[in-house]
C-alpha cells in the first residue's frame, strides 16, 4: 500500500453547487459513533467525551448551541452546564443534543450528539443515538497517530455500539441529508468515502447488524465476541491492520493512512476490503424501501438500490 497518501490536498477541492456556484460540501475527516444504550442519564459521560475533545481542539471550536437553538461563545464550562441542565418541556420531548463547533457556514471542526432524552418514553420510535464529528484532513494529516488515541479516550467515555472513521463529506449543519445529490458523484467514485449521516437507523434494533466500515471501526464488546473475538480479528486483517482497545469495546484500523478507494485508479482499498469479510454476514439491509430510510439520489437512480449497494461496495469489490 502506497505510504505516500496526499489525502490532506483535499481541503483544497471544494464540492459547488450547480444552482448557485457555492461550496455545500467540504471533504474532512469524518466519524459516527452509534449509542444504543443512551438517554439523559448518561449526560455526564457525553460531558466528560466533549470535554475531552474540547482539550485537543479548545483553540478552533470557540461556539455550542443551546437546546433552543440559540448560538453562544463557549465560556468556560457553560456549554457543559446548558447541556446537563436542559430540561424537556413536555412528556412527550423525545431527544437531546449537544453542539459545539467552529465558526464558519460549514465548520471546519464539530462535534455533535444527539440521543433520546428517556429510553423508557412509550412514544420513542428509535432507541439510537449518535455521535458525529469532523475535522479538516490536513489536521488529521498531521495528527494521524494521536488522533486514534483520542478516539479510544472518546469510546471509553461514550460506550458506542459501532462506528466508523474516515475519509467524507460535511456540509452546513442541517443539510447533511438535502446535499447528498451533489455529494453522489463523489461516493460513486471513491469506495473509501463514508457517508453516515444520510441512512435512517430509525427502524433497527441495538445489535441488530452493522452498518459498514471505514479506516477506522468501532466494535463494542458484544461485536467483539460475534465476530469471534479481538484475536480472531486481528488475525483476519491487511497486514498494516491494527486494533486498538477502549474500555467497551476495539477499534479495527484497516491500514496505516486512510484511503479515497479511486475507483477510476487503484480501485477498492483492500485493507477495506479485510475488515468488510468481518462483518459481512452481519450487515444490516433490512432498511424499509422509504425516501427518509434511504439516500437520496438523482435519478433515474433508485434509492433503495443504490443504498444497499453503497453498503456492500466492498463486499461486491471481492
Amino acid at each position: 500500500m502506497d505510504e505516500k497518501n496526499e489525502y490532506q490536498n483535499l481541503n483544497n477541492i471544494p464540492v459547488l453547487s450547480e444552482k448557485t456556484g457555492k461550496e455545500v460540501l467540504r471533504y474532512a475527516g469524518v466519524g459516527t459513533l452509534f449509542l444504543s444504550n443512551t438517554d439523559h442519564r448518561k449526560a455526564p459521560a457525553i460531558s466528560d467525551m466533549a470535554d475531552a475533545y474540547l482539550s485537543v481542539f479548545s483553540r478552533a471550536v470557540t461556539r455550542f448551541r443551546k437546546a433552543n437553538g440559540r448560538e453562544l461563545p463557549i465560556v468556560g464550562d457553560n456549554w457543559r452546564h446548558d447541556f446537563e441542565n436542559a430540561i424537556p418541556e413536555d412528556d412527550y420531548t423525545l431527544s437531546f443534543n449537544l453542539d459545539l463547533f467552529a465558526e464558519g457556514v460549514i465548520p471546519p471542526f464539530r462535534l455533535d450528539v444527539f440521543a433520546p432524552y428517556d429510553l423508557d418514553n412509550p412514544n420513542l420510535k428509535s432507541k439510537y443515538g449518535r455521535c458525529r464529528f469532523h475535522m479538516p484532513l490536513t489536521w488529521l494529516k498531521s495528527n494521524r497517530s494521536d488522533f486514534v488515541a483520542h478516539l479510544q479516550q472518546w469510546c471509553s467515555h461514550l460506550k458506542p455500539e459501532q462506528g466508523s472513521f474516515g475519509i467524507g463529506l460535511v456540509s452546513t449543519p442541517g443539510m447533511e441529508r438535502q446535499r447528498t445529490v451533489e455529494a453522489w458523484p463523489s461516493l460513486a467514485r471513491f469506495s473509501g468515502l463514508d457517508h453516515a449521516t444520510n441512512i435512517d437507523w430509525s427502524a433497527r434494533k441495538p445489535h441488530a447488524g452493522l452498518r459498514a466500515v471505514n479506516w477506522l471501526t468501532v466494535l463494542d464488546d458484544v461485536w467483539v465476541e460475534t465476530l469471534g473475538g479481538r484475536d480472531a480479528i486481528a488475525g483476519a486483517l491487511h497486514p498494516e491492520g491494527r486494533v486498538h482497545d477502549y474500555r467497551g469495546g476495539i477499534i479495527v484500523q484497516a491500514c496505516t493512512h486512510p484511503q479515497m478507494g479511486d475507483i477510476n485508479m487503484h480501485g477498492v482499498p483492500e485493507a477495506y476490503v479485510a475488515v468488510d469479510k468481518l462483518i459481512a454476514p452481519h450487515r444490516y439491509v433490512d432498511y424499509p424501501d422509504k425516501p427518509m430510510h434511504l439516500f437520496k439520489v438523482p435519478p433515474p437512480l433508485d434509492p433503495h438500490v443504490t443504498t444497499l449497494g453503497w453498503l456492500r461496495r466492498f463486499e461486491e469489490a471481492t
